[in-house]
């Protein structure tokens, strides 16, 4: 009886599912979606019956998807603990989605004295709606 040389495959996943939650459910989109093609790749080459391709395809994706599920948890970690710290004003600031007036008004809206100006022209500028009669005591002792 002849022996015949055929060499037998596992299937291994093509990670779809790793790439899809990673899609949907973190904050890094475009990451995810490079899994997804990549998944899709490896399905695709599963269909075309070439297994070694398929296999490393499929172990690509998830990769690609875990690193994006990582950026996404170190990016709320981040922003998490700038809310805690109480800097995530100046960071909205900083970044320039927001500037001092509508920076202070928010302190006010929650209940904080916003912070004392130290300068005439951030007093002008903070309370430039409020007739002033009298220059800020820093002002004067300069």
């Amino acid at each position: 009886m002849p022996r015949l040389n055929k060499t037998v495959y596992a299937k291994r996943q093509t990670n779809l599912a790793w790439a899809i939650c990673a899609t949907l459910m973190c904050i890094c989109f475009p990451i995810g979606l490079v899994a997804v093609f990549v998944a899709l790749k490896s399905k695709r080459a599963w269909r075309d019956n070439r297994p070694e391709t398929a296999g490393d395809m499929g172990d690509m994706a998830k990769t690609i998807a875990l690193v994006a599920i990582l950026f996404s948890v170190v990016i709320i970690i981040i922003f998490i603990a700038l809310l805690v710290s109480g800097y995530f004003y100046q960071f909205l600031k900083f970044v320039g989605v927001m500037d001092d007036k509508t920076m202070q008004k928010l302190i006010i809206a929650q209940g904080e004295q916003p912070k004392p100006t130290t300068t005439a022209d951030e007093f002008y500028y903070y309370y430039e709606n409020v007739p002033v009669t009298d220059t800020p005591p820093e002002v004067k002792d300069q």
